[in-house]
């Protein structure tokens, strides 16, 4: 996403961030900084953060940053051998789509 107009698509998400409602907005800071850490830019997700986060909200926003970080940087046999914390964080956005048969 950041080689594709990433500072139009970063205003575009902050302004969907400011219109979510406050019981739903820590979920959605959580999904960007996920995103932007996933495609490598670390710093940008950490400069994402906002400052208004409770400790623990901050604390879990870390993490997310830095699971995407130790992601990037396994071997094989770590990526099957923590697939299983994986499946857990992800748990909430990953959809299963059944087919008719």
């Amino acid at each position: 996403m950041s080689r594709m107009g990433g500072r139009q698509l970063d205003a575009l998400s902050d302004k969907i961030l400011a219109e979510i409602i406050q019981g739903s907005k820590f979920g959605g800071v959580l999904n960007k900084l996920w995103g932007l850490a996933e495609e490598g830019n670390f710093y940008r997700a950490k400069s994402a953060i906002p400052p208004t986060l409770t400790e623990t909200e901050d604390l879990f926003a870390r993490t997310i940053i830095e699971w995407q970080a130790i992601r990037k940087n396994e071997s094989l046999v770590d990526k099957t051998r923590w697939s299983a914390m994986d499946n857990f964080l992800v748990r909430d956005n990953d959809y299963v789509f059944y087919m008719a048969n």
